[in-house]
């Protein structure tokens, strides 16, 4: 009778360490302990996330190839020519006022108007004066002989004119030539300069204008 007793506790013991072993191993391949679980979905899943992130990467070297190559254009315009000032720097002729003696004093109007521009009555105190025909001497020339001394009388008066005229835009010119070649070196300047501010692009489309 003992004998039985023992044999079936026995019995039960070998079936609750058979139980017990089968549930650790259920856990272990549940928790991935002792053995690899394959997952159909998991896997499937891992290879498009792969596939997508080196896609992603093949775009990344395409913007990365883009931007190094407008970088480069960026700076091959950005380069300024070498030497600017040695090849392109030029010399202008200075205008030089006119001067002349005047041992009687009718010179000095001329050659004020001649360096200003203000000619007043310069022209005619330096220059003879044209004088109005007598009215007896007219009346006693025929028709050809006065049409003759009044296109002789106009020609005087429009050369008279013209000297004016060119007296007064020459020494307009001369008057503001330092003005003008003080501007136009500032302009030199700047174009020549290797001076970033005055190299940008609306730094040149200033300067352009």
């Amino acid at each position: 009778m003992r004998k039985e007793r023992i044999h079936i506790v026995r019995k039960k013991i070998l079936i609750v360490l058979l139980v017990a072993g089968l549930s650790v191993g259920t856990a272990s391949a549940q928790f991935g302990f002792g053995g690899i679980v394959y997952d159909p979905t998991n896997y499937h899943n891992a290879l498009l996330r792969y596939f997508q992130l080196q896609q992603h990467l093949v775009e990344l070297q395409k913007s990365y190839t883009q931007l190094v190559s407008q970088y480069n254009l960026a700076m091959q315009m950005a380069r300024n020519l070498k030497n600017m000032q040695a090849r392109y720097h030029a010399l202008f002729s200075q205008w030089r006022n006119g001067s002349a003696l005047d041992a009687f004093g009718n010179t000095a109007g001329w050659i004020t108007g001649v360096n200003t521009g203000n000619v007043g009555g310069g022209y005619q105190l330096s220059t003879t004066e044209l004088l109005p025909y007598n009215a007896s001497h007219l009346s006693g020339m025929d028709a050809n002989e006065l049409s003759r001394v009044r296109s002789q009388y106009a020609t005087v008066e429009l050369t008279d004119g013209a000297n004016v005229t060119a007296m007064a835009t020459l020494g307009s010119i001369r008057s503001n030539a330092l003005n003008l070649e003080t501007q136009m070196g500032n302009l030199e300047n700047d174009s020549l300069s290797g001076d970033a501010d005055l190299n940008s692009e609306v730094s040149v489309l200033n300067k352009i204008t």
